[in-house]
């Protein structure tokens, strides 16, 4: 049922995401795009996401706000 009680979150109001899953799917992004649009440079642009990823997923890890 529901409570009318509470006020409307508002227009902006942001997904709370887990950083880590967003990195995954960043990353798998593009190496999806890589493996379509260029297959004889996949490999390279593969080895170049990963690190990539990482280095996302970490600086989002130590930069949310701490509650």
């Amino acid at each position: 049922m529901r409570d009318d009680q509470k006020p409307h979150r508002g227009l902006w109001h942001v997904m709370q995401v887990d950083s880590g899953i967003v990195g995954i799917i960043v990353a798998a992004g593009f190496v999806v795009l890589a493996l379509v649009g260029m297959p004889t440079i996949a490999p390279v642009f593969l080895l170049a996401t990963v690190p990539i990823a990482l280095v996302v997923v970490v600086m989002m890890h130590f930069s949310r706000p701490r509650r």
